[in-house]
């Protein structure tokens, strides 16, 4: 990848719809990771950067998955 960046995908166990949606706008606005993608069924979201992105983005996405837990 160019510029070291990473390429990370994940799949959410409980994030769908909204919440699915508000945790990809969250990690491209408080990661900064302009690279970033959803899809909806299965659950996955796709992003490309730098390795410290990457782990912000991971833990964001790993709280905001927990939380939705029913």
């Amino acid at each position: 990848m160019p510029g070291g960046s990473s390429l990370q995908a994940l799949y959410p166990a409980n994030l769908k719809g909204t919440a699915l949606m508000q945790t990809l706008t969250a990690v491209r606005s408080n990661v900064g990771i302009q690279k970033a993608f959803l899809k909806t069924s299965p659950a996955t979201l796709v992003m490309r950067g730098s390795a410290d992105q990457i782990t912000k983005a991971d833990e964001l996405i790993q709280a905001a998955d927990n939380a939705a837990k029913p």
